[in-house]
């Protein structure tokens, strides 16, 4: 896998992050984002057409889940 990572500061202080996952082939890019106590993952999933995205609060709860399938 190949991995980018953007840390957002303030003040030299971390306050998000985002870190993006490529598989080796680059047909599933996943995104994970952490700010403000919110963490969004989003995946795009070109093999099996199809992007995903999941919000949760700071608890870990699932405030937000959707599956969109891609058209040709």
């Amino acid at each position: 896998d190949k991995i980018v990572t953007v840390v957002l500061s303030e003040s030299g202080n971390e306050i998000g992050k985002l870190v993006r996952t490529y598989n080796d082939d680059y047909s599933v890019i996943t995104s994970v984002n952490n700010y403000n106590g919110t963490t969004s993952v989003k995946t795009f999933d070109y093999e099996n057409q199809t992007v995903t995205l999941t919000i949760k609060n700071s608890s870990g709860t699932i405030i937000k889940s959707i599956t969109k399938h891609l058209k040709a």
